[in-house]
């Protein structure tokens, strides 16, 4: 599935955010997600989960599939240990990061 170029091929992937259980995600995947977002406690907004129920969802993550973890914590160590406790395979950095802040998440989320 993709566009053919001269030099590239443009494949669309598709992420489903504010999965919220199990089900949710097997159906997303199922309909071909290449990514499917899961949202932590956040200071607003109605579609949160708890990061045990965080990690039990990206437990059934089918290899190949994306688990995005969205995070508020706004401190790198913050992050990395919410990340490493949930198993995630991704985290969207949505604030500006300096550069070496950003490696040194990217860092230790590699090394697991």
């Amino acid at each position: 599935m993709g566009k053919k170029g001269a030099n590239y091929v443009l494949e669309v992937r598709i992420k489903i955010c504010c999965i919220q259980n199990l089900a949710e995600m097997e159906l997303a995947v199922g309909l071909g997600a290449a990514a499917v977002r899961l949202v932590s406690q956040m200071p607003s907004g109605p579609a949160s989960m708890t990061k045990f129920q965080i990690r039990q969802i990206a437990g059934w993550v089918l290899p190949g599939v994306e688990s995005v973890l969205l995070t508020s914590a706004t401190k790198a160590t913050a992050t990395i240990r919410q990340q490493q406790y949930c198993q995630t395979s991704a985290i969207p950095l949505v604030d500006p990061l300096k550069a070496a802040l950003s490696y040194t998440i990217s860092l230790k989320i590699c090394k697991q």
